[in-house]
């Protein structure tokens, strides 16, 4: 009896210490599924910044010269002389190059020759009539007489200012024949050669020369029309060029045109702006193409963040903050943006600690660890 009795306490002792190990096993599995579901998550954070952002418009722009003229001659001939070349500067009214003006010298040189003559005959008639005044005061002359030499003098007269009248055309004919620079500049480009024939304005114009005015040159910059409201007279310009790339200069707006051009190949819209080149420029060439990046928005002293903080959500622009080593998803109000920054017009403070997201799937609560 007693054998039976202790085999019984054995089997009931089994089933105990079985339903002990189930037990076991059941809270370390329910402890190690619940360390895992409140795991750290290891990620890195940024600053929230404080300072000055700005926003640009980025378009090409072309230096101008403050006048360019092409210079035709205004007569047809033939050149007898060209004196100056590409590059170099030239006076206003300086020569530029000639035409054969044989024919126009002669005629100068006839037209001077009628004239000295017309003088010459005034001088004559005027002494004439001296002489027949003086006679007919001792009644040797008549009235009549007196009155004949005057008229002939008086015609004389008239026939000169005819004759001056001319040589002046003739000069002017001769003065044609110069090609001239219109104003101080430099010779863009030269289309003469000595013994070439050219056209007047008046025919099928030939273009000898292109002069440009490198006195003031500017900027031009054609910005899309839709832009034409983020741009005025204060906006700050940046200019950099190929030439130094490593060099970034100001300059500001000088005009905005007042209508927009429209391109024919695309359809799309455009606006004239002059931007300056001050005395602090790099040297340009006429015709050098420079990019430009025109300020449109600018805030000092903002609350800002780098772009790949901010957690884009079907609610708008949120960021992970760290509070406690655990995840705060923060609703942010976005204001302009840089091409590395955005500005935070809401919902953040320079103290604050922002996860970079680096392709974590954050929410609120999520514990983290931070790396060093």
């Amino acid at each position: 009896m007693r054998i039976i009795d202790s085999l019984c306490d054995q089997g009931k002792m089994k089933r105990l210490i079985s339903t002990l190990i189930v037990l076991a096993a059941c809270v370390s599995l329910w402890s190690f599924m619940s360390y895992r579901g409140d795991s750290a998550i290891s990620v890195k954070t940024g600053p929230v910044e404080q300072g000055s952002i700005s926003t640009y418009l980025s378009v090409s722009g072309v230096v101008k010269a403050a006048r360019r003229v092409d210079v035709i001659s205004r007569i047809p001939g033939h050149l007898t002389s060209v004196l100056v070349n590409e590059g170099e500067h030239v006076a206003k009214g300086q020569l530029l190059a000639q035409l054969d003006d044989a024919e126009a010298r002669a005629q100068v040189l006839r037209s001077k020759a009628i004239m000295e003559r017309s003088k010459d005959k005034i001088k004559e008639l005027k002494r004439k009539l001296r002489r027949i005044r003086e006679v007919k005061l001792t009644g040797g002359e008549s009235l009549q007489a007196v009155e004949n030499v005057e008229a002939e003098l008086s015609d004389a007269q008239s026939e000169l200012k005819v004759n001056q009248a001319d040589y002046q055309l003739q000069n002017i004919k001769l003065d044609l024949h110069r090609v001239s620079a219109p104003f101080s500049g430099v010779v863009v480009h030269r289309n003469a050669e000595v013994g070439q024939a050219v056209q007047p304005a008046l025919g099928e114009a030939t273009t000898l020369f292109t002069v440009v005015d490198d006195s003031a040159p500017y900027i031009e910059a054609q910005v899309d029309a839709g832009d034409s409201g983020l741009i005025s007279q204060s906006s700050l310009i940046q200019v950099m060029t190929d030439a130094w790339p490593d060099i970034v200069w100001d300059e500001k707006v000088i005009f905005i045109a007042r209508a927009v051009n429209k391109q024919d190949t695309d359809g799309t819209n455009t606006l004239s702006v002059k931007i300056s080149l001050s005395r602090h420029a790099q040297e340009l060439l006429i015709g050098q193409q420079v990019d430009l990046k025109i300020r449109t928005a600018h805030r000092d002293n903002a609350i800002k963040l780098k772009h790949n903080l901010i957690i884009e959500k079907e609610s708008g622009p949120h960021v992970a903050l760290v509070e406690n080593n655990r995840i705060s998803m923060q609703p942010i109000t976005m204001g302009i943006q840089s091409i590395t920054h955005t500005e935070v017009v809401s919902g953040l403070s320079v103290d604050d600690r922002i996860v970079l997201p680096e392709g974590h799937h954050l929410a609120d609560g999520d514990r983290v660890l931070l790396e060093q």
